[in-house]
């Protein structure tokens, strides 16, 4: 019996001890799991972490692009702006220089009455009674002038108008220029030159209803050399 007992008491160490072991075993095996474990997440975290500073990076980068597109963007509009404004002004430039070309030929283009025009003028002074007038030019008109004022001459001879120096006596003037048709009219009360406070006598009105009529301007002027009630036709 007592050796039975012993038996079963040393199966028991043993199965004890086998236990404690496998015990030890499996707690080591746990140990290296736990460990396994925490190195994993370790590194899944650290992976995470060197992914999110990538990341940050690359949308620093972005946010640093748009902000260069964005000046870029801005720049190109005021580069844009700046040559619409210098197109715009040189398109004014170009519309004021085709505007003063135009009136530059037109005040020189040759003045020349149509036929309709001819018959205007005549009809206009002979709503007048006829009278004398002299007939002049400047030199600052050219041939131009000189040509358009013997065209006038028969014109005024129609009308019943006498001219008191004929094509072989027009005045040309040098001592003063005229631009377009002055008629000059000596006034004792009125300075030389001037154009204020001249009345308008019937012959007066009769001329420069004439031009009128044609769409041309005659401007009376303050002539002291002007032969006494016969005012003086010159184009200029």
């Amino acid at each position: 019996m007592m050796i039975v007992a012993a038996l079963a008491a040393t199966g028991l160490l043993v199965t004890q001890y086998i236990a404690f072991k496998k015990a030890g075993q499996l707690a080591d095996a746990q140990a290296r799991l736990d460990g396994a474990k925490e190195a994993i997440l370790t590194a899944d975290s650290k992976e995470k972490d060197r992914q999110i500073a990538a990341l940050r990076i690359q949308a620093g980068e972005a946010e640093s692009g748009i902000s260069a597109a964005k000046a870029d963007a801005s720049d190109a509009l005021e580069k844009q702006q700046s040559v619409e404004t210098k197109l715009a002004a040189q398109q004014e430039r170009a519309a004021v220089a085709e505007r003063s070309l135009l009136e530059l030929q037109e005040r020189i283009k040759p003045r020349r009455l149509t036929d309709q025009q001819a018959k205007d003028f005549v009809a206009a002074l002979r709503r007048f009674p006829s009278a004398t007038i002299r007939v002049g030019w400047t030199i600052g008109g050219g041939d131009e002038g000189f040509s358009f004022l013997r065209q006038l001459i028969p014109l005024f001879k129609e009308a019943g108008w006498t001219v008191a120096n004929d094509e072989k006596g027009i005045a040309e003037h040098l001592e003063f220029q005229v631009i377009g048709i002055g008629i000059l009219v000596r006034h004792p009360l009125v300075a030389p030159g001037s154009t204020e406070m001249l009345p308008l006598t019937p012959t007066l009105a009769a001329i420069t209803g004439a031009f009128n009529a044609v769409g041309l301007d005659a401007q009376l002027l303050a002539w002291p050399d002007a032969q006494a009630d016969i005012p003086e036709i010159v184009v200029g």
